[in-house]
């Protein structure tokens, strides 16, 4: 993969689900994960930008998270990349270029460097800009800076960061929750969970389902009084949770930064994993990106700021109905 890409190089959904149902047929291991501007600043946490880290790990990991361990993570996290099979990119990726000193300016000259980055005439993604305060261009900053910096270790093939909102609304991965003939699902929405393993379960014959349930994301959990060193064993405990893994096995993975763990975990050992994240708010009715989500579902049937209701994960199930095996089923984007 190289460190400049264009929109034409990216992997469009169709093509992804290509490679996916092949995966399934083959029983041949795949993993997806998705690089945004948390995991770019996970990845940093290798770098010397102490003041921007130490704030960076206590919004993602909370304070028991030391710098050595975050090390580790960080260690961990470039692996995951470097493995993947199909790596979701933001367009920042492409366009932003600074240089790790631009990261020790203050926010009006750092600002300015963003924003010249924008200016060039070459965008690999036409009309496409950003207007941003100083934290979110710092971490997107960031995120592209870890990109080039792991470029040439990447074997995957890119697609775009948010590539799970797109297989959610095509029915790919509601196709892939029935035809997987092993299901395993990483989440906090039990609600999702169970709906998914009921409907596996009326399946004839029944499709096993694996359900590793985890904490919300850290600030969510704190809030709801957790101890941060027991909310991060709890997800540093989820690839041991899903311990062996048989080939063409299905996961599907919604764990945040630590979730590109699991997908390694999956993919090392012979299984099928998507780092899908979000897409199980969006099944759950919730939509937890209000900044991105409601440009995907524009043009849907559904209230103003409401998941369309076509997309809760029970009516996507209802209008797949059942199926025997992933083998007599007939699998979109063949």
């Amino acid at each position: 993969m190289n460190p400049i890409f264009h929109d034409d190089d990216l992997l469009r959904p169709p093509a992804v689900e290509k490679l996916i149902n092949h995966a399934l047929r083959e029983r041949s291991p795949l993993s997806l994960v998705r690089m945004g501007d948390g995991e770019g600043m996970a990845l940093g946490q290798r770098d010397p930008f102490d003041p921007q880290f130490a704030k960076m790990r206590l919004n993602h990991f909370g304070p028991a998270c030391s710098a050595e361990r975050a090390g580790e993570i960080a260690a961990a996290l470039e692996e995951a990349f470097a493995a993947a099979s199909i790596v979701g990119l933001r367009p920042e990726a492409a366009i932003l270029r600074l240089a790790p000193e631009d990261f020790a300016l203050a926010s009006p000259d750092f600002m300015a460097k963003y924003r010249a980055a924008f200016a060039v005439r070459d965008r690999p993604f036409p009309g496409y800009k950003s207007n941003l305060n100083y934290n979110a261009a710092f971490r997107l900053s960031q995120m592209a800076h870890q990109f080039v910096r792991i470029a040439p270790r990447l074997s995957g093939r890119p697609t775009l960061a948010w590539i799970h909102l797109k297989l959610l609304m095509s029915g790919a991965l509601a196709r892939l929750v029935r035809d997987a003939p092993a299901l395993g699902l990483v989440t906090c929405r039990g609600d999702v969970a169970a709906t998914i393993a009921a409907f596996r379960a009326a399946a004839v014959p029944p499709g096993p389902t694996r359900i590793v349930d985890i904490p919300d994301i850290y600030a969510k959990a704190a809030a709801a009084g957790a101890d941060p060193a027991d909310w991060l064993a709890a997800m540093e405990r989820v690839p041991a949770r899903i311990g062996s893994v048989s080939p063409g096995e299905v996961w599907l993975v919604g764990a945040g930064v630590l979730g590109k763990l699991a997908c390694h975990h999956v993919a090392e050992r012979g299984g099928i994993a998507l780092d899908i994240g979000s897409a199980f708010d969006v099944w759950g009715g919730v939509m937890s990106r209000p900044g991105i989500m409601p440009l995907y579902f524009m043009g849907m049937d559904g209230e103003r700021g409401e998941v369309p209701p076509a997309l809760l994960i029970g009516a996507q199930l209802a209008a797949l109905g059942s199926c025997a095996s992933a083998h007599s089923c007939d699998t979109a984007a063949e």
